[in-house]
């Protein structure tokens, strides 16, 4: 565990797709400014910087009312009970240009 930054995208009442969009489009560019970073520190002889993004909206998938997010599967996940959906960006989403 590292450094933790939290993005907030507000919303308002019919906005909420809007407000998804808002927050996968600023995590896409987020991971992909993190692929460059990388590949210049590769150039270096460093390793990688690793990074994780968690959009937390236990209504996120449903509002963005696209199948954009892949299911990584249920998970067990400490302090929480029972399993819960884990998800990710797929890599053709990252792979496209800007």
């Amino acid at each position: 565990m590292g450094d933790v930054a939290l993005a907030i995208f507000p919303f308002t009442e019919g906005d909420e797709e809007a407000a998804c969009c808002r927050a996968l489009d600023a995590a896409i560019a987020g991971l992909k400014a993190m692929d460059r970073f990388n590949a210049g520190r590769g150039g270096e002889g460093l390793g990688p910087v690793r990074l994780g993004i968690a959009p937390h909206l236990g209504w996120f998938r449903r509002k963005l009312r696209r199948n954009i997010l892949v299911s990584m599967g249920p998970y067990l996940l400490w302090g929480v009970s029972g399993d819960k959906g884990i998800f990710t960006i797929p890599d053709e989403l990252l792979a496209a240009d800007d």
